[in-house]
């Protein structure tokens, strides 16, 4: 039986914070005769058209995520609402939001190729010095381990770990890699000839143009042995501060774990350990690495002096010899202690 024809799709992502304030939804309209081969495929493929309801959760943090797709086709109309895609997409197994999400990537696509063909000739604004709010929360830390900060679109990926490493309070010494959609960008290891080298590389990807959507969730994935997953969601992009020096972290809650504990799991033995030890290994855990260590522990300013080596100079008068800046030094330069 052939599938039944698509007629038009309407796509619509808003967020609703803390204070119950909802932001003006983002739409995507598209009406039969602009739908791309990508966009209808992807709904066929997901099996979309059967998938209609509510999904998700609502009580994931001090914001919420909703995303809804319409769908009118020739035997009548679907609609799917989810609740905290970029959660659940690392939380549940449920295929719904792995399907939804693939066709929102389509969607998506189809999107920025119009936006493109509209602007050609004309400068992308966000080159033109915007801000990405993004916040990364440890999956399967609880309560989570989470940060809110303001980086220039411009960076390369490679530039945003080196952010991302500073903000949650990581060492910088193991390897690391973003997926976004279906792609995954990440730096080559010359040293390990088994190192999986299917990626592009992020020290040629910028953030503005990957991610020029807000609401996008993306994983990044440091230290492969221990598997610390983070969930990326950029959660507004706007013009930059000229008074604002970047990038700057504007919040966040307790202390990232030891990478000497393993895991999210290893983590939460750990957390039992300083309780009280029961165990050899939790024993030998505390005697590795220490008693001092304080989960709720979460230092803004601190976190900001480890970042002001990357932020870029409130005005183009600033010698460069006193304020380092994006524009006049090396990206991809390790960030000072």
């Amino acid at each position: 039986m052939a599938a039944p024809g698509i007629l038009k799709v309407v796509y619509r992502h808003s967020l609703l914070t803390g204070s119950q304030r909802k932001q003006k939804p983002e739409t995507f309209v598209l009406p039969k005769e602009d739908l791309s081969t990508d966009v209808v495929n992807a709904i066929h493929d997901n099996h979309l058209l059967a998938a209609g309801g509510y999904h998700g959760i609502t009580d994931s943090g001090d914001v919420l995520q909703i995303d809804s797709l319409d769908i009118w086709h020739e035997s009548g109309h679907t609609r799917i609402t989810l609740y905290n895609l970029g959660v659940m997409l690392f939380v549940s197994d449920d295929e719904i939001y792995q399907a939804f999400n693939r066709v929102v990537c389509a969607i998506r696509q189809q999107g920025i190729r119009r936006v493109s063909r509209h602007n050609a000739g004309n400068p992308s604004p966000l080159t033109e010095g915007s801000v990405h709010q993004i916040k990364v929360t440890l999956t399967g830390t609880s309560p989570p381990v989470w940060r809110r900060f303001l980086i220039p679109s411009n960076v390369t990926l490679h530039r945003l770990h080196l952010v991302i490493q500073k903000v949650m309070g990581w060492q910088s010494i193991h390897l690391y890699r973003f997926q976004i959609r279906r792609r995954e960008y990440a730096i080559p290891e010359p040293d390990d000839a088994g190192y999986d080298s299917n990626f592009l590389s992020a020290k040629s990807a910028k953030l503005g143009r990957l991610l020029p959507n807000k609401g996008e969730t993306f994983v990044y994935e440091y230290h492969f042995g221990n598997r610390w997953n983070h969930q990326m969601i950029v959660e507004d992009i706007f013009q930059a501060d000229p008074q604002q020096q970047y990038p700057i972290c504007l919040t966040g809650s307790r202390a990232c774990p030891p990478e000497e504990c393993g895991s999210t799991r290893g983590y939460d033995e750990f957390i039992e350990a300083l309780k009280s030890p029961r165990t050899k290994r939790q024993k030998d855990m505390l005697k590795r690495i220490g008693r001092g260590f304080d989960p709720e522990f979460f230092d803004l300013e601190l976190v900001n002096d480890f970042l002001r080596g990357m932020q870029r100079p409130r005005s183009k008068r600033t010698r460069i010899a006193d304020q380092p800046s994006f524009e006049t030094t090396d990206p991809d330069r390790p960030l000072e202690s």
